[in-house]
């Protein structure tokens, strides 16, 4: 499909959904399917875009073996980020971190934020400080 104005990427057209009217015209019956074959967007009353089709072709059929996945193929993996109420509530053991010896004698204490990755396996793939908050020395 061919934009009037040349282009051909619809998404560069901004154009708010609440505020425009999409006229259809010229509708073609192609493989059991009703399409347009004009349309004009009309937006706050004046015309904003239009677009024409101009040819149309089947394709080939689809087989279920076009999907199949090779065995080198695996899939990408997401990451997902979570609050830390959702992580308390999926927590399934709570182990208290160990006070390195040396802060403990000095007295320092405070807040350490880590970021974790966690694998496919459930097990931490990587783990760093993020940030370190409210840190305090005793008075010798």
């Amino acid at each position: 499909m061919v934009w009037e104005d040349g282009g051909s990427d619809p998404a560069s057209y901004p154009i708010p959904a609440e505020e425009t009217e999409v006229v259809h015209n010229k509708i073609t019956f192609f493989q059991g399917n009703f399409i347009a074959g004009d349309l004009q967007f009309v937006h706050t009353g004046k015309l904003a875009l239009t677009a024409q089709l101009q040819s149309i072709e089947a394709l080939n059929p689809i087989s279920g073996a076009d999907f199949v996945r090779t065995l080198d193929a695996w899939p990408v993996p997401r990451r997902i980020n979570i609050s830390a109420g959702v992580a308390q509530g999926m927590l399934l053991k709570n182990t208290a971190p160990e006070f390195p010896p040396d802060a403990k004698f000095e007295g320092i204490q405070g807040t350490a934020v880590l970021q974790a990755l966690i694998g496919i396996d459930g097990h931490i793939a990587t783990c760093t400080l993020s940030v370190a908050l409210r840190t305090s020395k005793r008075p010798p």
